[in-house]
Order: structure tokens, then C-alpha cells, then sequence
């Protein structure tokens, strides 16, 4: 099938060279190309000397279909030969010949003397003109014909041309090559004096004797690069290489083997033309008389008969790479039948009637009605399968089928790119006389009689006719098979070889084809052909020809904005990379892609809506299509591989060993799914069971059942699942399964604490034995487990030896001694707690050090007062010893600036409204609720008799103690001021006309309320009332409605937390209103008064209005407020009035005032405000119903 894709694509890109070549000027159809061609190049070189080129070649006289510049005896990436590539460059270079020095014989004589089974040399010297000929006036260009001005030996240039090609043949590990002389082609007498060969880059030239075999043994498969050297008299030593494919060889069957075991016919009809079923009975079916679980396979097309003289049926699955492992496996429990049609080209329905047919004489042959059918439609075939099934269900009529599993199938269409099919309708009119490519033009007419097929053109979902015209066939064909639906009956599966996850190939639209001016400027064309957009219109095929810059012919085709992105598609798909290396790097290199979507997922998956899910993804989602089961890969895989498919058949049909784990401790049970009801069968006598290594037990088995268990660790073996049959042994399926490698889990780590151990399997009947490095204690030991101890111990480690059935195995880990502190520091946290009413101050104190383990640690903490008359301070543990007020403690805000939603160690709650406190709670702002202390924190609570105290705290380790002290409260010294910072909080209030942000003064050292004075102002020059300043919040204690700013403007958007609460005395809130708006950022300055001094600071605040849009002025006003855009915004006022209407509304809280609708594009607008009484009113210009500007006018009236 992959020599199928690699020629249709080889004709392909001959067609794209091939079509451009023809001239308008031509009438005649039959007309040879090659003459077409001749006449032209004549025309062209009329008034050249033809007789002073010296080999009598000029390659740009020639139709050149590939590159012969390339090929010049210099290993690069630009220049690997094929055959195909070896037999166009002798074709090219004969089409050059200018002269009779030129000693070339005609091509059908190079044909009939290659040995085809034997590489093949071609070495020429010709001459080519020289580049810059036109430029340096050597040439010069009248009326389409090239003249000389002048001759020297430098317009000719002298060329080689070298080119090895290697049969065509299908390569094994083993290759061997026969170079003869009959193969050796040149215009020269010299033949070379010496060949060598490497087979692969790392190897050495080997000695080439004519007419005597070489060979080369690969151990690997895949691309190989052989290179060929030839050394001449005259010491000239040239190059040529080229690439095969190594693959694996295919099976030699036996006489019999993998061959047809029955064959029936099935004669024409008015309703079909006929075809036949083929049988291949499975192994256990020794009697062949009868079908028991018969899986019958419907025909796909005949592609490969077309170019071949091959046919898609039952032999050639049994016997091609890529299917017969796959049939192989299904054969040992199924009798396979193949309904084969005698044209699976012909109408899709009417070979869904000859399905029928056969189906009828399968049922007649079954061995009972209770051994069910399953049925397998690949591409096309699942197509005939799904009607004709549910046409028997419509009929009456019985199929008895369970199973029905189409294997990318075009439910909903398949493609062939349009620019693609372009080029083939374009040449298969084309006649060209050269032999060495007139089967390949051959080929594109069958190609082209392919896509008229009337089953191609119901499967297409784009196509077009000679005319380029698009068909219906397929939206006539979906609308019948579509209607018909899905049978119901059995269970329907469908298989992709595509991605399911909507990754597609590339981007819709990308660029497939780009050539320019190939191969010279002389003679030269240039094409491009893109893929579809998703209904979007598009240009996507191109093409033109140009000879001395004039153009013969021009073709371009465009698509819909109804067409799909079918093929850039997540689906299988035709790959062109073995076509293009073939034909000449210089075309590879043209070629941008080298995939295309041949049968899109959700098509093989007959996704519902397909259209619109072409390109989403996820669709194994078996509710979004009739099929009961969908399978896809994740990837675009080559609608050929059908190897892709095998584990989803596997699931679906062939028997299976499944069990909870293969990597098995103990006892563990496997069952074979899967496995046909067989019973019936003669001679069957049942499932025997098989394990290739005797360190694994089988305790019990039952049918289908197995349960094993291993006698040792670290061992693996195969267990088999066989048919006992007549006395005859039949392999079903076997699964690796292995044993387990003994592992030690643990933390790795040993602790005064003690750390547990165990081992990760325990074979039945085996006990297990611990050791341990000195100074490690076990505190206890239960099975497979053990928890040891020590501290700090040199060098630890853990080892555990199994002893099963006397084979021990060992295991042993080190172990890292557990990471203890070296020190311990109290920490105070920054927040200092407070209570006016009872007298409390209180702090949190915890300890700190790396690393901290909760459950290995004990804190002693200690109070001592440090004065004779005061008493220490108090230790609490949780929030339940705290008094009467727990549920509400206060934050006192004096010592530090708080960012209320990243508190680390504190919950808060959201309280809709507030618990109100005592007055004289002046710092009352957050709420603290149900903190609960962490292991190494307490809480210090000062009350009015406590002293300064000392605070001690022992940690208690497993090995080893250590302690930390802290005195407080922390003495404070009236000093003079070292710093003051101001520090913009996030804003606690916003309206449409105003916003509101805390500035925090942070200054160093802090003398109290009392002794210190704020003082605030702006340090910028801004309007009367722009900027104020408060030290409560504003807003009340409760929000209002969710109105909208529309209607009013002081909805106010207010962080809860925030209501009615007042600020510290070294904190402000500072209001921006709404006529700020244009100012630009804001300058707050605060000068900080103390006995022992004073300090200022100052904080820039970007505005919080963006710049104005409009000019309203005058503000307050009189008799009129005048409103026009600002000049610099004027384009984009137009630019949005263009989109939306901009109106202007003037309202006051008792509703609007007055309102101009479409007020751009006029220049300006004035609201006459002589009779509105004096007051406070809002404007708010909108764009539809978007507020754009908004404005508080002041009217006064003098």
C-alpha cells in the first residue's frame, strides 16, 4: 500500500511540472508535448550557433523536469538518485540535445538495454549558458529570441553529470548489487577504471568488480544512504548516492499456508455486479465444513488493481506487511470470510446489495445459530457493511451479526486535496511521446479515471470534474446513506487511524506547493497550491509558465466559504515524504508539507455535526456519534498502517490475559477475554495453561481462570493460554508477567523518635530478616515491617533479606540521620494585641528553627518576673483561655502597616455588619475569630500588674535539648526621628465620581499619640477641592443596592471591612473626585511634628481618572456648558460614533434633566442651563450604553 501512495504521488509531481507546459496557442490536443516544447526552445535559440557547443547538449534548451545542476558528482543533500530520478535525468538531457555532437541514443533504446534488476550509471558532460550572460551583454533578448553579441569560450560552460540509480525492489537485511557495463550510460568513451560502494556512512569504499555481485548484511531497519564512487583515466573521481529502505523480510509460507481454504462465487444481478466469498478457516476448524464464529471482512476498493495488477482480498491480507499479523492473530479463533466484489468501484448501494447476498449463504453456513457473526469494514467497505446491515434489519431479514467495526471508513466523506486533484484533471488529456514517461502519464489518466469512479466520487466529499467543476455526488450518496442509519441490532465500533484530540496536521490554509522559476531563468515555471480554510475564501492553486520572462499560461482556482478545512484535519492520512525524495531534493524542498487528511476523525468516527467539530477534538465521546464504541490514536497516522489499529481490534476480538497486575507479590488471578464459544467444536477438549519459568506455582485453574503465585524474587516468565483440540495444542495469547524487585519504603531516615520500614513484597511461605548498623534500635517488628531507632548514628543503613523456599535475596538502603537545629530563637510577632477596657496588652510569641516536626518535639515555656514589685506576665495556649471578648479581638494598628488579605498566621471572617465595641476600644478594626495556635506558639499576656518578664522556653528533642529567652515589653526611648515613609494602601473606597486610598505614615521611633502631629497637604497644583483629606472612612456601615452607576452615581464600591472604621492617628485617607480627572499624578506630602523635632516626606499617587475625552467647560456654569471632544482625540471620537451613537445625559437625583442623542460627529454641543436651578447635577456621556466620561457640573447662577 505505501508503493501505492509513493507512485500516485510520484505521477503528481511529474503532472505539476507536466501541465504547465502546454501553450495557449495550441489547438491541437493530440499534439505531442515534447514538440510543443521543441518548437518553442527552436523559436527561442533561432539566431544562436548551435554548432560551436561543444558537447552538442545545452541544458537550457531542454524541457528539464528536475534539476540536472544538482547532480554533478558532488555528495549533498540536494542530489540522492532513485530510479525514477536516474530515468527523467536521461529523459531531460536528451530533450537538450542541440546539435549532432550530442551522442545520445533515444530513450526507447536505453529502456530496452537496462538490466532493471541492476543499478544503473549515467555520466554526461554537457554545457549550460552562462548566468550572467544576459547581464554582462553576452546575450541579449529581441522579440522572444536569444542573439549572441559576442562568443567566448566562457557563454558555454561546461557541466557533469552524474547519477547512480538502485533497482526497484524491496530491500531485506540482506542486499546485494551486479553493476554491468550494459548499465553504464555516457556521451564519452571513457568507462571508469575503478567503482566503489559504501553501505552505510560509517563503513569503507568497498571494490566494485563489473559483472561479480557485492552484498552488505544490516543489522537495523529503515532508510539506508549507499553511495557509489567512480574513478576515471584522467583522475576524475565522482559521487552518487541514493536511499532504500530496509525492511523486515515477510514470512515464507509452506504450500497451503495462509492460502484460501474455499472460494464460492457470487454471479451478477440487475441489482450488483457480482463477486465471491473467500474462506480461511481457523486452525480448530479442522473439518472445514462448517463456519463457527465466522468474522467477515467487506471488500475495500480495488486501488492497487489500478496500478499493480493487484487485488484487494482475502490472500493479499493473509500475505502483505502491514495486515498479516494482525489476520494471523484473529484467524486462530475466527473463520475469516472475505466478501469480495467483483467492482468495488462500482456504486456503493448496489455492492451493498451483493453484502447482502452473501450474508444470506454466510448464515447458511454457520454451525449454529448461536456462534454469532462479526463483521469488519475497512474504508470503503465499512461503508457497504453499515447499509446493507441495516437495510437487512429494515427487510426483515436476519444477520445475526453482534459485532460490526468499521476501520476508517468514511461515514461522513473522505478527501483528496483540490489543488491536487486540479493537477491530474489538468494533464490527462496530455501526450507525451518520451517513453521514459509515458507510462507515468499513463498512470495520471488512470488516476483521473480513478477520481470519475462513481463509489471514489460518493466517498469525496469535494471533487471535481474535467472541467473543474464541483460535483454532488457525494451530498446525493449521505443524503440516502445518512437516512438509512445505523444498525441496531449489534454493537456498532468505530475505529480511526487519526489524532481524537483536534490536533491537526497544520494550520487551515497553509502552503502544500511553492515553486519558482524552476529549473532556469530560461525555461522556467512557478505554482503554488495551498490548503483549504475552514469557509473561508481562498486562492488555492496556481500555476504559470514562463520562457524569457513571458508567461504561456496561467490557471488559478478558488474555494467557497462553505468549504471545510478537510485537509489540514486531525484524521488518517496520505503522507508524500517517500514520493518526494525521489523526485530531486530541489522539489522536496518545494514542497512545504508532505501530509494531507484523507479520512478526517470525526468522518471515521461519524461524529454528529461534524462540520462543527472538524477541528475541536475529544471525540471518543460515544453520545456524540450512533457507534456504541469509538477508538482513535494520538497521532495522524498513515491511513495505510492498519498496524496502528491491531491493540483496538485486540480489544474488541482477540483473546486477552488480563489480571489486577503483572508485576505479581502474591497470589494473583488472570482470565482470558475474548475467547469464542467453541464448545461445539469436535474434538475440543479445553484451556490449558502454561508458565515458562518453574520459579512461578499454579495453585488453582478453571476454564478461562488461572491463579499463580512466585516462589522467588526478581524473576519473570511468559504465561501461555492454549486450546486442547483433537490432541493438538493451539497457542491463544500469552502476557509477560514478572515477580517484583524487593525494594525497602521508609523516609530514609533514623530518629531518636523512631522511623518504620517495611519491605514491598512478601512471597507466600518466605520470611524475611532484618540488620541494621550498629548503634540502630529496634523498637518494634511485625511481618514485613520493623521501626528502628538511634540518634545521630555514623554511617546508618537498613538491609532486609527474603528467604523464599531457600533462595535468598537481599536489599539494602542507607539511611541519612535526622537534621536537628543547632539553635533556637524566640520570635515576637510584629502585631502587638490590645485591650483598653481590661488593661491587656498581649503578643504572640513562637519559636523559630529548621527543621520544625511537630510530633518529635516538646516545649517547656517558662515566665519570670524581673522586678520586685510587679508580677510575670501570663502564658495562654489557645484562644479559649482568653476572657469574655475572645471572638472579638483587635488588631492595634500603631506598630506596623497591615495588608489585611495576606496575613499569614490569622483568620478573618466577613462580617455583613460589624460587632461594635466599647468606645474607648478606639483601634478597633479587624476581627480575629477561633485562631488556634500552633504547636511552637503561645500567647504573653500583659495585664495592669505585670512587670517586665522574662520569657524562657526549653525545647525537648529525642536527642537532644535545647533553649531560648526573650525579655518584654521591649523598653522604648524617646529618641529623635530617624525616618518617615509613606506607603500608599490599596483603595478602600470608589464611586463613579470619587476614590479613596489609606496613606500609611510608617516613621522610626514612634512616641505615641500624644507627643506626635500629622500634618497633610498636596504638593501639587491642582483645582479647589480635587483632593481632600479625612481620618475616618468614608461610606456607611452598611452597602447600597447593586445599582447601576447609570442611575447612581454614588454606588459605592468599598472593601467590607472598611465601613464606618477609623484610622490610626498616623494613617489618612486622601479622596480624588472626579474634576481631577486630566491632572495627571498627584503629589502628597505629610510633615511629622515631634518635641524633638520635625520631618517631612512625600508620595506620588498616579491619577486614578484617566485623561479626559472631552472638554466640558465652564464648571460651575451659567447659562451654558459647552462639551466637544479634545482635539487630540478627536479621530478616535468619530472612530467610535462610527460603531456606536454617543450621546450626553444631564440628570440629578431626582432623574434626568436633559439628553442629546448622535452628538458626533458635530464638532460641539452647548446645554443651555439658564432655566435649571442652581445645584449640584451629573453628566455622563455614553457611548451606546458604555459610560465613556462622567462629570459633576456645579450650575450657580450669578
Amino acid at each position: 500500500m505505501k508503493q501505492l501512495t509513493r507512485l500516485i504521488g510520484i505521477i503528481l509531481l511529474l503532472s505539476l511540472n507536466l501541465n504547465l507546459l502546454q501553450s495557449q496557442e495550441v489547438q491541437d490536443e493530440e499534439m505531442d508535448l515534447d514538440i510543443i516544447v521543441k518548437e518553442k526552445m527552436d523559436m527561442i535559440f533561432e539566431h544562436i550557433d548551435k554548432s560551436k557547443i561543444e558537447t552538442g547538449l545545452l541544458s537550457d534548451y531542454g524541457c528539464l523536469l528536475v534539476n540536472p545542476y544538482s547532480y554533478n558528482g558532488i555528495l549533498s543533500d540536494t542530489n540522492y538518485v532513485s530510479m525514477e530520478i536516474w530515468k527523467i535525468l536521461y529523459l531531460c538531457m536528451y530533450t537538450t540535445k542541440i546539435n549532432e555532437k550530442a551522442a545520445l541514443i533515444e530513450p526507447q533504446q536505453v529502456l530496452d538495454k537496462l538490466n532493471q534488476n541492476s543499478p544503473a550509471l549515467l555520466f554526461l558532460q554537457y554545457n549550460q549558458l552562462n548566468e550572467k550572460a544576459l547581464d554582462n551583454g553576452q546575450l541579449i533578448l529581441e522579440n522572444g529570441q536569444l542573439r549572441e553579441t559576442e562568443h567566448s569560450s566562457s557563454l558555454y560552460l561546461k557541466k557533469d553529470l552524474f547519477a547512480v540509480g538502485l533497482p526497484n525492489v524491496q530491500y531485506n537485511s540482506q542486499v546485494s548489487f551486479t553493476f554491468q557495463k550494459k548499465n553504464y550510460i555516457s556521451n564519452l568513451q571513457d568507462i571508469p577504471t575503478q567503482l566503489f560502494i559504501r553501505f552505510t556512512p560509517e563503513s569503507d569504499y568497498q571494490n566494485i568488480t563489473w559483472e561479480q555481485p557485492i552484498s552488505h548484511t544490516f543489522t537495523t531497519y529503515g532508510e539506508k544512504v549507499i553511495c557509489i564512487r567512480a574513478k576515471y583515466n584522467n583522475g576524475k573521481i565522482l559521487e552518487s548516492h541514493a536511499l532504500i529502505q530496509v525492511t523486515p523480510e515477510l514470512p515464507k509460507y509452506t504450500d497451503g499456508e495462509n492460502q484460501i481454504d474455499e472460494t464460492i462465487p457470487i454471479y451478477s444481478t440487475n441489482e450488483h455486479k457480482g463477486g465471491r466469498i473467500q474462506i480461511k478457516y481457523a486452525a480448530f476448524n479442522s473439518e472445514k465444513k462448517k463456519l463457527f464464529r465466522p468474522l467477515i471482512i467487506a471488500d475495500e476498493s480495488d486501488i492497487l488493481k489500478f496500478f499493480f495488477d493487484k487485488k484487494m482480498d482475502l490472500e493479499f491480507l493473509l500475505k502483505d506487511a502491514s495486515t498479516h499479523n494482525i489476520m494471523e492473530s484473529i484467524n486462530k479463533l475466527y473463520d475469516i470470510v472475505y466478501i469480495d466484489n467483483n467492482d468495488s468501484f462500482d456504486d456503493i448501494f448496489h455492492n451493498a446489495q451483493l453484502f447482502e447476498e452473501a450474508m444470506e449463504r454466510i448464515n447458511g453456513m454457520r454451525n449454529s445459530i448461536h456462534d454469532k457473526n462479526y463483521v469488519i469494514g475497512i474504508g470503503m467497505g465499512g461503508l457497504v457493511a453499515r447499509y446493507a446491515l441495516k437495510n437487512m434489519e429494515q427487510q426483515g431479514k436476519v444477520h445475526d451479526v453482534c459485532k460490526y467495526i468499521s476501520i476508517n471508513t468514511p461515514h461522513k466523506g473522505a478527501n483528496i486535496p483540490i489543488g491536487l486533484q486540479a493537477l491530474v484533471r489538468y494533464i490527462q488529456n496530455l501526450k507525451i511521446a518520451k517513453t521514459f514517461i509515458k507510462d507515468i502519464v499513463k498512470k495520471v489518466n488512470v488516476i483521473s479515471d480513478l477520481l470519475g469512479e462513481k463509489a471514489i466520487k460518493q466517498m469525496l466529499v469535494y471533487s471535481i470534474n474535467k472541467n473543474y467543476n464541483y460535483l454532488n455526488d457525494h451530498a446525493v450518496f449521505m443524503q440516502k446513506y445518512e437516512a438509512m442509519g445505523i444498525p441496531i441490532q449489534c454493537e456498532n465500533i468505530a475505529i480511526s487511524n487519526g489524532n481524537y484530540m483536534g490536533i491537526n496536521l497544520v494550520t487551515a490554509g497553509s502552503l502544500l506547493f511553492k515553486l519558482s522559476n524552476y529549473p532556469s531563468r530560461i525555461f522556467g515555471f512557478k505554482s503554488e497550491i495551498y490548503f483549504i480554510k475552514q469557509k473561508e475564501k481562498i486562492q488555492f492553486y496556481s500555476a504559470a509558465i514562463k520562457a524569457l520572462g513571458i508567461n504561456w499560461r496561467k490557471k488559478e482556482l478558488n474555494s467557497t466559504n462553505e468549504m471545510l478545512a478537510l485537509d489540514s484535519a486531525p484524521g488518517s492520512i496520505v503522507s508524500l515524504n517517500n514520493v518526494i525524495s525521489d523526485m530531486g531534493k530541489d522539489l522536496e524542498k518545494a514542497f512545504k508539507l508532505s501530509n494531507f487528511c484523507f479520512i478526517p476523525t470525526v468522518s471515521a468516527l461519524a461524529i454528529n455535526n461534524w462540520e462543527d467539530k472538524l477541528l475541536s477534538g475529544l471525540y471518543l465521546n460515544s453520545k456524540d456519534s450512533g457507534f456504541d464504541r469509538l477508538y482513535a490514536t494520538s497521532n495522524n497516522n498513515d491511513y495505510t498502517m492498519l498496524e496502528t489499529c491491531s491493540d483496538f481490534l485486540s480489544l474488541e476480538l482477540a483473546p486477552q490475559i488480563k489480571g489486577e497486575n503483572t508485576n505479581i507479590i502474591g497470589e494473583t488471578t488472570f482470565t482470558i477475554y475474548n475467547v469464542p464459544d467453541i464448545t461445539p467444536i469436535p474434538g475440543y477438549i479445553g484451556v490449558e495453561w502454561e508458565l515458562s519459568n518453574e520459579n512461578f506455582k499454579i495453585t488453582s485453574k478453571n476454564g478461562t481462570n488461572v491463579t499463580i503465585y512466585p516462589t522467588r524474587l526478581n524473576e519473570s516468565a511468559q504465561l501461555t493460554a492454549h486450546f486442547l483440540l483433537n490432541g493438538k495444542s493451539i497457542p491463544l495469547t500469552s502476557i509477560s508477567i514478572t515477580s517484583g524487585t524487593l525494594k525497602i519504603i521508609g523516609d530514609g531516615f533514623i530518629s531518636g523518635e523512631g522511623n518504620t520500614y517495611e519491605v514491598n513484597l512478601l512471597p507466600l511461605g518466605s520470611t524475611v530478616t532484618w540488620n541494621y548498623a550498629p548503634g540502630i534500635s529496634v523498637k518494634s517488628q511485625n511481618g514485613k515491617s520493623i521501626k528502628i531507632t538511634g540518634c545521630q548514628i555514623s554511617n546508618p543503613w537498613l538491609e532486609a533479606t527474603i528467604n523464599a523456599g531457600g533462595i535468598k535475596t537481599t536489599k539494602r538502603i542507607d539511611l541519612k540521620n535526622e537534621q536537628l537545629p543547632e539553635s533556637i530563637q524566640i520570635e515576637v510577632d510584629k502585631m502587638v494585641w490590645h485591650r483598653t477596657e481590661l488593661g491587656e496588652d498581649w503578643y504572640l510569641l513562637r519559636i523559630k528553627h529548621n527543621p520544625c516536626k511537630e510530633s518529635d518535639e516538646t516545649y517547656k515555656w517558662k515566665t519570670t518576673s524581673l522586678s520586685s514589685t510587679g508580677k510575670a506576665a501570663k502564658i495562654y495556649r489557645s484562644m479559649n483561655d482568653l476572657h469574655i471578648y475572645r471572638d472579638s479581638v483587635f488588631i492595634n494598628r500603631r506598630d506596623s502597616m497591615l495588608d489585611i488579605d495576606n496575613l499569614p498566621h490569622f483568620g478573618f471572617r466577613s462580617i455583613d455588619t460589624p460587632i461594635i465595641p466599647p468606645g474607648e476600644w478606639e483601634y478597633a478594626a479587624w476581627y480575629l475569630h477561633d485562631y488556634k495556635l500552633k504547636h511552637n506558639e503561645i500567647f504573653i499576656v500583659f495585664d495592669k500588674e505585670s512587670a517586665k518578664t522574662d520569657i524562657s522556653c526549653e525545647l525537648q528533642l529525642s536527642c537532644k535539648t535545647l533553649k531560648a529567652n526573650i525579655t518584654l515589653p521591649v523598653s522604648e526611648e524617646v529618641n529623635c526621628l530617624k525616618k518617615l515613609d509613606l506607603k500608599q494602601d490599596f483603595y478602600i473606597y470608589k464611586t463613579a465620581f470619587e476614590i479613596s486610598y489609606l496613606i500609611h505614615a510608617d516613621h522610626d521611633p514612634c512616641q505615641g499619640e500624644e507627643n506626635e502631629t500629622f500634618q497633610w497637604s498636596t504638593a501639587s497644583l491642582l483645582p479647589s477641592g480635587a483632593v481632600t483629606f479625612s481620618h475616618k472612612v468614608p461610606g456607611s456601615t452598611t452597602p447600597k443596592a447593586n445599582n447601576s452607576p447609570a442611575t447612581d452615581p454614588n454606588y459605592p464600591i468599598v472593601k467590607p471591612w472598611y465601613y464606618g472604621s477609623t484610622i490610626g492617628h498616623n494613617d489618612v485617607v486622601v479622596t480624588f473626585k472626579s474634576i481631577f480627572k486630566g491632572y495627571g499624578d498627584a503629589k502628597i506630602k505629610c510633615t511629622l511634628k515631634t518635641d524633638c523635632g520635625a520631618l517631612s516626606s512625600d508620595i506620588v499617587i498616579p491619577s486614578p481618572f484617566p485623561p479626559k475625552d472631552f472638554q466640558i467647560a465652564p464648571n460651575p456654569a451659567d447659562g451654558f456648558i459647552t462639551i466637544k471632544p479634545n482635539r487630540e482625540l478627536g479621530v478616535s471620537m468619530y472612530s467610535r460614533a462610527a460603531i456606536l451613537p454617543i450621546s450626553v445625559v444631564l440628570y440629578n437625583n431626582y432623574g434626568i434633566v436633559c439628553k442629546f442623542d448622535d452628538v458626533i460627529p458635530n464638532p460641539e454641543i452647548q446645554i443651555n442651563t439658564t432655566d435649571i436651578p442652581d445645584g449640584n447635577y451629573y453628566l455622563n456621556i455614553l457611548q451606546g450604553e458604555e459610560i465613556i466620561e462622567q462629570q459633576i457640573i456645579f450650575i450657580k447662577h450669578n
